[in-house]
């Protein structure tokens, strides 16, 4: 290939331009390539997490993503309130749980390892997420007190997330970083 590598590349001229004015991060590569997730203050993905540690990912639920993110519909809300656990509760494996002393629908203390942010929620004990992860369904407008039917509903994953910008592409990096859990 007529490249400076001899191989195949995706190059950026817009990153060439931003590079030589200065910016020298990773993010700024002119050529596609990958850059670690920091997860953990001081600490690498391939360290072992604390005991009560968890990476952090969350969703969408289908009642939100499929229909309408009204609070006030009564068709959403009685979607919303028959699988209740599911979409309010914050997911953990059963073998973490119990090493936590944690119990389907127990309430749980949330933790963000990085800024020190957090919250509480109800623990959903399921097979169905990994032993290292916590999954919790964004609950858009659980601390609007104008909403009727949503309001106090399920775990602010606002107070969790971190003010952390991706400097190319503007989006947040809403899941670089861990979670710690306690019983509450």
């Amino acid at each position: 290939m007529p490249t400076t590598r001899g191989r195949l590349e995706f190059f950026s001229p817009l990153l060439r331009t931003l590079r030589d004015g200065g910016h020298t991060e990773p993010n700024f590569s002119v050529v596609a390539t990958y850059i670690s997730a920091e997860c953990r203050v001081g600490l690498t993905m391939s360290d072992p997490l604390a005991s009560d540690e968890f990476y952090f990912i969350y969703g969408k639920s289908p009642t939100v993503s499929h229909a309408s993110t009204n609070s006030n519909n009564p068709v959403l809300a009685a979607i919303n309130e028959f699988k209740e656990d599911i979409y309010k509760g914050v997911w953990i494996n059963p073998d973490r749980a119990e090493r936590l002393g944690i119990a389907h629908g127990d309430r749980i203390l949330l933790t963000n390892t990085k800024p020190g942010q957090h919250t509480d929620g109800r623990a959903y004990v399921t097979r169905l997420v990994h032993p290292e992860v916590l999954f919790i369904y964004s609950s858009f407008g659980v601390e609007n007190k104008a909403l009727s039917r949503t309001h106090g509903d399920g775990t602010a994953t606002s107070r969790l997330i971190p003010y952390q910008v991706e400097p190319v592409v503007a989006g947040f990096r809403s899941q670089e970083f861990t979670i710690r859990v306690a019983k509450a």
